[in-house]
């Protein structure tokens, strides 16, 4: 019975409509990435929409879907989670919602957002589980990344050096402050931010009105500034810091300060201060340098460090002022107030000499002490002078320490402590060169130095192996200095285990006529028997010949320096770590409150070496004694990661480091470091179930391999052989329609096969277990063209190559990239001109740039990363062969080989096809 127009009419109507719609519903799950699917629960027979499908990154309706397949495709992790989700569902009738992970075929991990809801039939009973699956994947990752992101930004806080702030630009009213207060200033932030005036208050009393008014007029100009101060610790002492502000502006106006606070009290500036007092220290020593000479240097060396500074030193004599160093003032001007008499208004230097105190005068043209004097000023370029006297032993002024600026200024707080170093220096030099300005002993300025320094002092006189060491040396190791010490005693005091190491770098120090300063760190024995960690520093003196003399220096105690060094270079290495310490001696035990946390062990509990054992776990107990013990033995250090169990059974991993230290060949104690590293553990079992998991993953892909490359291929041979034969047998039976649709039939299989082979290909690209080698492009490029020979022959074809190099790669896969590349080159030819094709490099650093050039037809610009992709055909096959999986073996095996891939043509002029292969 046959169909009836009007009803074929109909049903294609329907069929037209039902495929719009299903084209439609396609495209709104390829735009949103979500698919939908449904299971009947009487047949457990599994559907997939196309969205499903492109998820998963099948072809849409490319395999029958099961149940077992649909499962398969779930993270195993998560396997069970879905399963007990649509279970729970069945039996409750409500909707579920849960997040999981789709694991495909090439190993890609995909997030999923996945919904379910039962449908039951009529009588009331379960038929269907429908649903939808949404990628969420990006939107996964992106919540990672700014994770991360607030993660690296609270991480530079926490470890930038300085303190960072912020404030309310009006009120000066602080609303954050950074960790690192408590490790410069010795404050929390809680007790900043507690205290409302809290930074106005702390400033030096000197600095404060400057530091508040900069700050301020600043602020009013809404310009970003930088100024230093000086800042009160908590243990009372001050510090110089260094405010770097920025101004944030809302319509216009100031209202947000943010900063940061950096300690320069150990900066360059400090060290450049270092540097100009040992030169002048030095200077002075030198037995025929006279006192204009070492201050003269002085005032270079100050005036170096800061270039807008002129520095001069008068004399006092006889209440009138000579100049005594004064390198870049002008000689007009030091003869014009040369023999001026001192007085309250004699300008800076004058007046500070006459009253005993110190001057600062920021405008020489309008204060009132400079108003004799004030047409110097405009006459040789100064504007601002600041002034100290200088006293003698009997507290008579003898000099002043003058700065000259050419403009009208106020000392900065930076300024007023290199002036009192200076003026220091200048002091204790003129102290040594007072009453008949001649040379004193240096002893004369070592016994000024022992009273002024808080470091034991020293001079050797090496010719005659006497040492004299000043006060400070028992108050600070308890030895008292009497009569003769020689460098015996003094070797007799170095730790026994440095001493070696000790006098070899004396020795080389003494013979390399080089090298004028020593600087060694090594521990040294006191007098109650305790070991201290010193820092000698020396300097010293030889005679013409180059023989050492003397030399000079200080002895100082870094025992605390040294051991908070180590504490923190030890907390550096991990987080969440606490300390331990076992004295050998007394027998006591000492944890830390975070070691103490992690065993989660009473506050009051006492601990030994053999209970402190008993918390590992019992397979591992003997393993840590032997090595705690063997430290204890001879001293070798340990670091290990083994499972413990707290005091409240809870078994968790740690990390710990121990070392110990000896005395006379004796360990006297042995302390460490213990960190939880319960989190990275698990991380780390995790990972390495993940590689097993993968290590599967990649063994089906083996199987799936061997499928296509022998099963899949069987039947299309049998389908190939026997359309030939029917061909054969029965081809005279055949109309021309049924001829035509034998070669169909038979053309089908081959490109099947094609299809498959290209498959193949496509999976094994990156699974070649050869090793990347170097391989000569030239050598390549001549296997292609014996390989394309009958092509290039037939087209006529010309190929050209330019300074091709080695490149690191397997030979194999470079050679099936330029395979497939000069094979389509010549597939894609245009009909009525040669094909010309050109091969070149260029260096662009650790890669080679590989350009494939053709003359061929050309590709339109939107299909330039549609080519790469596979099965994805430009042309019919009546147009040109192919299966369209060619570029996308060679953009694979680019990848694979740590390059890239591109092309740039245009249509009817041809192709370049750029690629980089690492060197």
């Amino acid at each position: 019975m046959g169909i009836q127009p009007e009803n074929s009419l109909e049903l294609n109507q329907i069929k037209q409509s039902l495929d719009a719609q299903k084209a439609l519903m396609r495209h709104a799950e390829l735009v949103s990435g979500f698919g939908t699917w449904e299971l009947n629960l009487k047949t457990n027979e599994l559907t997939w929409s196309d969205g499903v499908f492109l998820i998963c990154e099948f072809e849409p309706q490319s395999f029958e879907v099961t149940f077992e397949r649909g499962l398969g495709v779930i993270h195993p992790d998560d396997q069970a989670i879905a399963i007990q989700a649509m279970q729970d569902t069945m039996n409750t009738g409500k909707e579920y919602k849960i997040q999981k992970r789709f694991q495909l075929e090439n190993g890609k991990i995909k997030h999923i957002l996945s919904r379910g809801s039962l449908i039951k039939n009529p009588d009331g009973e379960p038929a269907k589980l429908i649903g939808v699956f949404q990628d969420i994947t990006e939107a996964i990752e992106n919540e990672r990344k700014i994770q991360e992101t607030l993660d690296n930004y609270q991480t530079l806080i926490e470890n930038v050096d300085g303190i960072i702030w912020e404030a309310n630009a009006n009120t000066f009213e602080f609303s954050f402050v950074s960790p690192q207060v408590q490790r410069i200033l010795g404050y929390s932030p809680k007790e900043w931010l507690k205290e409302k005036d809290f930074w106005l208050n702390h400033i030096h009393p000197e600095d404060r009105d400057y530091a508040y008014g900069f700050r301020k007029s600043n602020i009013e100009n809404g310009k970003d500034h930088t100024f230093e101060y000086r800042m009160q610790k908590k243990s009372g002492e001050y510090i110089l810091l260094q405010d770097r502000v920025a101004v944030l502006k809302s319509k216009g106006k100031p209202n947000r300060l943010k900063g940061i606070l950096v300690d320069i009290n150990s900066s360059f500036f400090n060290q450049k201060l270092e540097q100009m007092e040992r030169s002048v220290m030095e200077k002075s020593m030198e037995v025929e340098a006279t006192l204009e000479e070492v201050l003269t240097l002085q005032m270079r060396k100050l005036e170096e460090i800061f270039p807008e500074m002129r520095a001069s030193t008068l004399k006092i004599k006889n209440g009138k002022i000579y100049n005594l160093a004064s390198p870049s003032l002008s000689t007009e001007y030091l003869q014009s107030i040369s023999g001026q008499p001192i007085g309250s208004k004699a300008g800076s230097c004058g007046t500070a000499a006459f009253l005993k105190e110190e001057v600062i005068v920021s405008d020489v043209s309008t204060d009132p002490r400079w108003e004799n004097y004030s047409h110097l000023g405009q006459l040789y370029g100064f504007k601002a002078c600041w002034s100290r006297p200088i006293f003698n032993k009997q507290g008579e002024v003898v000099a002043t320490f003058a700065n000259y600026y050419d403009e009208k200024r106020e000392p900065r707080p930076i300024e007023k402590i290199a002036i009192n170093r200076a003026h220091r220096l200048a002091s204790l030099i003129l102290e040594r060169y007072s009453d008949l300005a001649q040379i004193k002993h240096i002893n004369e300025l070592n016994a000024f130095i022992y009273r002024a320094t808080n470091e034991a002092v020293y001079e050797w006189d090496i010719m005659e192996d006497s040492v004299n060491w000043g006060e400070s040396f028992e108050r600070f190791f308890g030895y008292k200095h009497n009569g003769i010490f020689t460098s015996k005693d003094w070797n007799a005091l170095i730790h026994p285990d440095d001493f070696d190491e000790v006098s070899k770098d004396i020795t080389e120090f003494m013979n390399n006529p080089e090298i004028s300063k020593l600087e060694k760190g090594h521990r040294l024995l006191k007098k109650d028997g305790s070991i201290a960690f010193v820092e000698v520093v020396g300097f010293i003196i030889r005679n013409e010949s180059g023989v050492p003399t003397r030399m000079i220096g200080i002895l100082r105690d870094v025992t605390e320096t040294k051991e908070l060094k180590r504490l923190l270079d030890t907390a550096s290495k991990m987080a969440r770590i606490g300390g331990w310490e076992v004295d050998l001696n007394t027998g006591k035990n000492q944890w830390s409150k975070m070691t103490r946390t992690i065993h989660e062990v009473p506050d009051d509990l006492e601990m030994t070496i053999e209970s402190g054992l008993q918390f590992y776990r019992e397979d591992v107990r003997s393993e840590v004694s032997e090595l705690v013990y063997r430290c204890i033995d001879t001293g070798e250090s340990f670091d290990f990661e083994l499972p413990i169990i707290s005091f409240l059974g809870n078994e968790k991993w740690a990390r710990v480091m121990g070392q110990a230290d000896f005395l006379n060949g004796k360990c006297v104690r042995i302390y460490g470091s213990f960190q939880d590293i319960t989190d990275r553990k698990m991380s780390e079992f995790q990972i390495e179930e993940q590689i097993k998991a993968l290590a599967k993953s990649n063994q089906e892909l083996e199987q799936f391999a061997y499928v296509a490359s022998h099963d899949l291929q069987e039947p299309l041979r049998m389908v190939t052989s026997f359309l030939a034969l029917i061909q054969k047998k029965y081809g005279t039976l055949f109309d021309t329609k049924g001829k035509t649709y034998i070669e169909y039939a038979m053309d089908g299989a081959v490109r099947m096969r094609r299809i498959i082979l290209d498959l193949l290909d496509f999976s094994r690209v990156g699974r070649n277990e050869e090793a990347p080698v170097k391989i000569d492009l030239m050598a390549v490029i001549e296997d292609v063209k014996k390989l394309q020979k009958q092509a290039i022959e037939e087209n006529h074809a010309v190929i050209v190559t330019e300074n091709l190099p080695q490149v690191i790669a397997t030979k194999l896969s470079v050679e099936q990239v330029f395979n497939n590349l000069i094979g389509n080159a010549l597939k894609y030819r245009k009909p009525d001109i040669n094909p010309e094709i050109k091969i070149s490099a260029n260096d662009i650093g650790k890669f080679w740039e590989i350009a494939v050039s053709d003359n061929g037809i050309g590709i339109e610009n939107e299909y330039f990363d549609k080519v790469f992709v596979i099965f994805q055909r430009l042309h019919t096959k009546e147009e040109y062969s192919g299966t369209g999986i060619g570029l996308a073996i060679v953009k694979k095996i680019i990848d694979n080989l740590g390059g890239k891939i591109w092309l740039e043509s245009e249509v009817g002029k041809g192709s370049t096809f750029y690629f980089t292969l690492p060197k």
